[in-house]
């Protein structure tokens, strides 16, 4: 999730006014207390084509959550769990959050978890996060920060694509056409990339710490002893 060069294209919009773009990159190192963190920047594109650039905070990410901590401020708040099981309560910034389940997906040779959530103000409404990536749309809670709300812009947010040094990782319409859940991760072919991976249970959770039991490794199934 927090890489340099990684860069999120949102389009955002409302009811009268065109379409217009904001773009979120990951841009330098910097140490915030003791952690390593990528500076974070935010340019808003307007239908004039002007851009308006500005320094957010600062990243980092442990364990599968990432924190965030803005400019002027003391404090680190958690931006996304990718760690938390089925029914846990979490404060995401000034928001309490409710993790309703959790999937596995199949995408461009890539295993992606899926996690759908709702805010306590208002359960009936559910976002995703997907790995890697983070939100792709959204409601009455937060786009990428804490304070980037529809309610706040009067409109909506959606994400375009999301890159690593100009390459195309994610793409939000691709994902949602060709996305394959799966509940089991198969032995990889030689196409499949190399990079080390996360560990994961038999459901798809990520696991920290692994003991006795069968887990997923690198796409293939291994033994803890």
């Amino acid at each position: 999730m927090v890489q340099e060069g990684k860069v999120w294209v949102y389009e955002t919009g409302n009811d009268f006014t065109p379409p217009s773009r904001v773009i979120f990159s990951l841009e330098g190192d910097t140490l915030v207390g003791f952690h390593q963190c990528q500076k974070l920047y935010i340019t808003d594109e307007d239908i004039d084509g002007n851009n308006y650039r500005q320094y957010k905070g600062a990243m980092y990410e442990k364990e599968g959550n990432v924190y965030f901590i803005a400019p002027g401020t003391t404090m680190f708040v958690l931006m996304y769990d990718f760690s938390s099981e089925q029914g846990t309560i979490i404060k995401l910034g000034a928001y309490e959050i409710k993790i309703k389940k959790k999937e596995l997906v199949k995408y461009r040779n890539e295993y992606l978890r899926v996690v759908y959530y709702s805010p306590l103000e208002d359960g009936s409404e559910t976002h995703s996060w997907i790995e890697g990536v983070g939100i792709t749309t959204a409601g009455n809670l937060t786009t990428f920060i804490d304070g980037y709300a529809t309610w706040l812009t009067g409109g909506y947010w959606s994400m375009i694509s999301c890159s690593i040094n100009g390459q195309v990782v994610f793409d939000d319409q691709d994902f949602y056409v060709s996305g394959e859940i799966v509940t089991d991760i198969p032995t990889p072919t030689s196409s499949l990339s190399t990079r080390e991976r996360n560990i994961y249970d038999l459901q798809g959770h990520q696991i920290t710490n692994p003991r006795k039991g069968i887990y997923i490794k690198d796409g293939k199934k291994v033994i803890a002893k």
